[in-house]
């Protein structure tokens, strides 16, 4: 790196030195003779000088210092607080019912609006909190049951619990299908779930490559993404599984739902007959049929079909074009070619590293905004935070890769309106 960062002089008063171009080569020869596989993190440490009181090792270690005897103020207006907190965020109104990822909120916002929720209301919130609670109207629910559960529960609205021998039905059987799926039967519900393609997995097998990975940590993605882990969870073999490791386990935990699962079923139409009782018509093998529900819930996905866009000439052009999912790519095709990436997406930059890892000569980009790109040790520092990391810290910790690679994320667009609001 061409200067030290002040993260870098802080890690160095601490005990933490920053790694040498020396030692940098001689820890790449070793692991690549090694042959062995996985992340590996590399840091000189001064023993004599170490010390572990500091922000980030005191978050990990000790106990959860949010959780304090005062009571919450209950005075505090729940709605408004989380409503003006996702226009601060992503700068636009956005409906109470509607999925907050689905309607532009990216990875670094998600992580913002967590913490922010978290710092001011303090409470612990899982890293898969908007995953659990995508929505304004459910995150307010979920926050009046945590924040007034001990001392004012008394004033809460008590559910009627209607007891029902019928199944939820779950839409999609994706990772997220077979996560609900499977929380609902640990909770004693009884399941059906219905998939329109012909095996689980969702879009892991319709548009991932087999160059895919998962680009955060597995801990912060899977079938038992709940706070309260337990030693039957389903745990990842490697941080960044594959695609073949993703389907496989989507497989596994299939095979061990109680309820069935329906293939090549498309969901008609969903009546509501009463409280608790829904009338749910489906196709299958070309034949309409009905089904009563207690519940129904659509888990089909944020990521859809690619949007094909011809441009002005390409029917003339001698290269390969494709849209680069679902291995449309032969990287055999990147060597020795000059590579142009229309958007700056997750397949993007997937696409970018496959290309110049198969000795493309040249990949440029060309998009509308750029996205931020989170380095792996950021990303373990977010999913790793109890949440009061803040938006600058998270800029802090990203800056440096940035400036590596020769750009200042202050310019950013989301980093930019993130200042401006600050």
């Amino acid at each position: 790196m061409a200067e030290r960062h002040s993260t870098v002089k802080r890690a160095e008063t601490t005990g933490f030195g920053f790694i040498s171009n020396e030692l940098g080569e001689k820890a790449i020869e070793q692991l690549l003779a090694s042959g062995k596989k996985g992340v590996v993190c590399i840091i000189p440490i001064d023993w004599s000088n170490l010390q572990l009181d500091i922000p980030l090792i005191s978050r990990l270690i000790k106990p959860n210092s949010l959780q304090n005897k005062d009571q919450i103020d209950l005075t505090i207006n729940l709605e408004d607080f989380v409503r003006n907190a996702v226009v601060e965020i992503t700068g636009r109104t956005i409906a109470d019912d509607a999925s907050l990822l689905d309607s532009g909120l990216d990875s670094l916002a998600s992580v913002s609006l967590r913490n922010r929720i978290a710092t001011h209301f303090k409470v612990n919130l899982a890293p898969s909190f908007l995953f659990d609670y995508p929505d304004i109207k459910s995150i307010i629910r979920y926050l009046r049951i945590l924040t007034l559960k001990d001392s004012n529960s008394a004033a809460l609205p008590t559910p009627k619990k209607i007891s029902s021998n019928m199944p939820v039905l779950i839409i999609g059987a994706g990772v997220g299908g077979l996560a609900f799926a499977r929380n609902l039967e640990k909770s004693g519900v009884p399941i059906v779930v219905m998939e329109a393609n012909d095996r689980v997995g969702g879009v892991w097998h319709s548009l991932a490559n087999q160059t895919s990975r998962l680009q955060i940590d597995s801990p912060g993605y899977g079938f038992d993404c709940t706070f309260h882990s337990s030693s039957n969870d389903q745990k990842w073999g490697t941080i960044f599984p594959s695609k073949n490791e993703i389907i496989a386990e989507s497989e596994y935990v299939a095979d061990t739902l109680k309820g069935p699962i329906y293939f090549n079923t498309y969901v008609k139409k969903i009546q509501k007959v009463e409280d608790s009782k829904y009338e749910v018509t489906y196709e299958i093998e070309g034949q309409s049929k009905k089904m009563m529900v207690s519940g129904v819930a659509a888990l089909t996905g944020g990521l859809h079909n690619p949007v094909k866009q011809e441009f002005p000439g390409e029917s003339s052009f001698k290269g390969h074009i494709a849209l680069g999912v679902a291995d449309d790519t032969p990287p055999k095709l990147f060597k020795d070619a000059s590579v142009v990436i229309v958007g700056h997406g997750a397949f993007a930059v997937e696409n970018m590293r496959t290309a110049l890892e198969n000795g493309a000569k040249h990949v440029t980009i060309v998009c509308r905004k750029q996205n931020l790109v989170m380095p792996n040790f950021g990303n373990w520092l977010l999913n790793s935070s109890k949440g009061v990391m803040s938006v600058e810290e998270v800029v802090d910790v990203m800056r440096p890769f940035y400036q590596a690679c020769g750009l200042r994320i202050w310019k950013q667009l989301f980093v930019i309106r993130m200042g401006n609001l600050c």
